[in-house]
């Protein structure tokens, strides 16, 4: 396996905690499931995401696409809350800053980053950030990877990626991006391990199932 320079990490559900789902299913009579099907599809997530909306539009869709029992502004105040690092992870994040390249590339919007600058030092771990709304690209799209490859100008192989979703990954390696599934920080640091990335180790190894 060729030598990684770069590690390259989604947010959500891989180093952040995103607990509002449970929340939108007592505002609404849609299963879990459900809502993440509804909204990984949303056309207005994908606008917000990308940059191509207001919050306040942003707001009003998604009470009225979901048929939440709550009002724009309420459901708005708890969105903003919902991410929050995993505890251990920007501990994480400065032990690999000394041996990689460090950037993240995340799906997300104006409201969560700027909740990240004021109230979080995890994004002053990384190098390189690659927020969608920002970029105006959003993953799974591939056309998001050759994005990240022309901006950290490295050979896809030397860079490894780690996403929560099987699509993202499967998008990453369509480019040749090495890349692995992972859902929480404890699998992030199981796979490191396993192919020999945490400082200290030296064995590398193929892809963790």
């Amino acid at each position: 396996m060729s030598q990684i320079k770069t590690l390259l990490f989604d947010l959500g559900g891989v180093l952040v905690e995103l607990p509002g789902v449970a929340k939108m299913m007592s505002w609404s009579d849609l299963a879990e499931d459900e809502i993440w099907r509804r909204w990984t599809h949303s056309t207005s997530v994908r606008k917000f995401e990308t940059g191509d909306c207001s919050a306040d539009d942003f707001s009003r869709q998604i009470v009225e696409e979901f048929s939440l029992t709550v009002s724009p502004e309420r459901f708005l105040e708890a969105f903003i809350a919902w991410p929050v690092p995993y505890p251990g992870a920007c501990d994480l994040l400065e032990q690999l800053s000394t041996r990689f390249r460090m950037a993240c590339l995340s799906n997300t919007n104006p409201l969560h980053w700027e909740k990240f600058e004021n109230e979080s030092e995890l994004l002053s771990h990384f190098h390189i950030t690659l927020p969608s709304h920002i970029t105006r690209k959003m993953k799974p799209d591939v056309e998001v990877f050759y994005h990240a490859l022309d901006v950290l100008d490295q050979n896809p192989e030397s860079i490894f990626f780690m996403d929560d979703n099987q699509q993202n990954i499967d998008s990453a390696r369509e480019v040749g991006i090495q890349a692995e599934l992972t859902r929480s920080l404890s699998g992030v640091v199981e796979i490191l391990e396993a192919r020999g990335l945490l400082p200290g180790h030296t064995r590398q190894v193929g892809p963790v199932s």
